[in-house]
């Protein structure tokens, strides 16, 4: 069974072989049961397996989206997942915000965008804190739900769909916000290695050259490095 349809129904991936224990899935439309089988007898690939055993504890119904996810391709779920990434970067949290407090339509002042530093330019502080932690919580949960599902390098393409969302929401043609609380919070998700030294580059910049655009620029360019050089590195091997 392949990696990503073995993850999603709790089973070990791998290869099959001949006179090992072999965990199977039958998808049944009224019953579909996690089935234990002891040994493969046959070099026959489509050959009956003899001594099947169906064991108690592994008889547990699967959930109705792990079942729908089961009987897609590898390609097909993470592609899915991709655009579950990118819905949930779309959410423009600050345009949502400013109109639920009867404030005028963030994209007519300032730099236009719907970010966090275009909201405080409002003058409202509350409203500006809400919208980067939701923006940060975006990336936050996006990568979560991938982990949960998938592997930490397919994640992190999901991460980068909720990113690219953010700057390019669907709902607001295409004109969003520059996505850095977003792409912290993918970090946050992925890394607290990389997100800690995105932010001490970006401090650093900051206070340095006094621009905001430089400093997310330079850190950014970082993460890559500081993946590779982490000590528990899974992302960009």
């Amino acid at each position: 069974m392949s990696t990503t349809p073995a993850r999603l129904l709790g089973l070990s991936a791998g290869t099959l072989s001949i006179g090992h224990p072999a965990d199977l899935i039958l998808i049944d439309i009224d019953a579909p049961w996690i089935v234990d089988a002891d040994n493969l007898h046959s070099r026959s690939r489509n050959a009956a397996i003899e001594g099947r055993k169906v064991q108690e504890k592994s008889r547990k119904r699967l959930f109705p989206a792990k079942l729908f996810l089961a009987i897609m391709t590898e390609t097909e779920i993470i592609f899915a997942f991709i655009l579950l990434g990118y819905l949930i970067g779309s959410f423009p949290s600050g345009l949502v915000y400013t109109r639920l407090s009867g404030m005028e339509d963030i994209r007519t002042i300032g730099s236009g965008n719907i970010g966090a530093t275009n909201v405080l330019r409002t003058g409202n502080k509350k409203i500006a804190l809400a919208t980067l932690l939701t923006d940060m919580l975006k990336g936050i949960a996006t990568i979560l739900i991938a982990k949960h599902f998938l592997s930490d390098n397919e994640a992190a393409f999901v991460g980068m769909a909720a990113f690219l969302g953010h700057i390019y929401p669907i709902w607001l043609k295409f004109k969003g916000g520059k996505g850095v609380a977003t792409y912290i919070g993918v970090l946050a998700g992925l890394s607290i290695w990389a997100v800690t030294g995105f932010a001490l580059i970006w401090l650093a910049m900051a206070w340095l050259f006094r621009y905001s655009s430089l400093a997310a620029l330079t850190a950014s360019l970082a993460v890559p490095v500081i993946f590779y050089l982490q000590p528990d590195r899974k992302i960009l091997p």
